[in-house]
């Protein structure tokens, strides 16, 4: 007679790739907060996107941003190094997008990000419009607070990616 051992081999290969992905899925789905700006990883539901992407050499994460509190001249700071476990590297971004991505259509604020010379250092300004057709931008002014602006920042929807070299 002859017995039979169950093969468990692949079962092991392929849990240690589950417990990373719920390692990662997991950190992509705490807030990570910075300063006044709490991050969220995005999903879309009902598909395996899980907020991030990870090319040869680059990763993008894609967040969402809720500010609280008031904002500082020159932007608040996002820092990016609590995202780092995700991102994989240790340079500042390569490139940074935020937007208003509201519901009810543009919230008429405008998102920039300035950058750091490392992950910690990068802020997110906040400009307004003109006064007067064809005057420049606005930013914030210091100390406003983000729920008391009209259309409220607090309740926009912001949105980023920021893309960054992988180690």
């Amino acid at each position: 007679m002859l017995h039979v051992k169950p093969h468990i081999g692949p079962t092991r290969i392929y849990e240690r790739p589950r417990r990373l992905r719920d390692r990662v899925r997991e950190a992509l789905f705490n807030a990570f907060t910075f300063c006044a700006l709490t991050l969220t990883g995005q999903t879309v539901s009902g598909t395996p996107f899980q907020g991030f992407d990870n090319g040869q050499s680059t990763t993008t994460v894609y967040f969402t941003i809720t500010p609280t509190g008031s904002y500082t001249t020159g932007g608040d700071t996002l820092d990016l190094t609590q995202l780092k476990d995700i991102l994989k590297s240790d340079y500042p971004p390569l490139q940074v997008y935020l937007q208003s991505q509201n519901s009810a259509g543009n919230s008429g604020w405008w998102y920039n990000y300035r950058p750091g010379t490392s992950l910690a250092t990068g802020k997110m300004q906040i400009f307004g419009s003109g006064a007067s057709g064809g005057a420049s931008h606005q930013e914030l002014a210091n100390a406003t607070a983000y729920n008391s602006t009209t259309p409220s920042i607090a309740a926009d929807v912001i949105v980023g990616c920021a893309i960054c070299v992988r180690l």
